[in-house]
């Protein structure tokens, strides 16, 4: 299953003229990993804690899985002002001069507390089933990378101009070119975040939330 994260960002303005630099972490970076556990002796025990657990992951819209990956990007972004008067108002006008884009993509995945205690039958079930499972949600990381890739390429692009706005004063003309620039930049965001999620509903459904690759936990003894 897949989890949407909302946009964080930070804006920083000052004065000064230089080009803009983008510092963006690698995107082919460990994925993070959490677990939570599932309680039981035989696998046929676990069922209740794969779906219903209040320590196990859930989805943008509260539904619970058995597993979950969520993706996002935090971003700053700073910037400089070029402020001049005008006919007794004040023309503003902005530019981003760096951007830093942090991409966080996160998986979660149950851990069985009495694995060890269990029967070899049980166990193989569990490690089969877990399997299947990671490999499911690996196919979700992968539409992150490619989706956070096309995110950032798109917010970089949108970030390199100059805005200009008219004011009465220079703090209210320069608040409306940031105003602009942040709206712009957040627009963007859900624009390809909300492509990329619509992929990720894809997946899901072609795959069933990945019982047709195996993600189902039969019985043992």
């Amino acid at each position: 299953m897949f989890r949407a994260w909302v946009l964080s960002w930070a804006f920083l303005v000052f004065g000064g003229c230089q080009s803009i630099q983008v510092v963006t972490n690698d995107l082919a970076t460990e994925v993070q990993h959490k677990d939570y556990p599932v309680t039981g002796e035989f696998t046929q025990d676990l069922h209740f804690d794969l779906a219903e657990s209040e320590k196990g992951p859930k989805d943008s819209s509260g539904h619970r899985g058995a597993a979950m990956t969520g993706c996002g990007v935090k971003f700053e972004i700073k910037g400089e002002n070029r402020a001049q008067s005008q006919n007794g108002m004040c023309l503003c006008g902005s530019r981003a001069t760096h951007l830093l884009l942090e991409p966080k993509i996160e998986m979660t995945m149950p851990k069985w507390d009495r694995y060890e205690k269990s029967s070899q039958a049980c166990r193989d079930e569990w490690d089969r089933f877990y399997d299947a499972l990671l490999f499911h949600e690996e196919g979700h990381v992968e539409i992150c990378r490619s989706g956070l890739k096309k995110i950032q390429k798109k917010l970089i692009a949108i970030s390199d101009r100059e805005v200009w706005e008219m004011g009465y004063d220079c703090e209210s003309a320069c608040k409306k070119t940031w105003d602009k620039i942040a709206g712009d930049l957040k627009k963007v965001y859900r624009r390809y975040f909300d492509e990329m999620r619509l992929i990720q509903d894809e997946y899901d459904d072609d795959t069933r939330h990945g019982i047709n690759q195996g993600t189902h936990l039969t019985t043992c003894k």
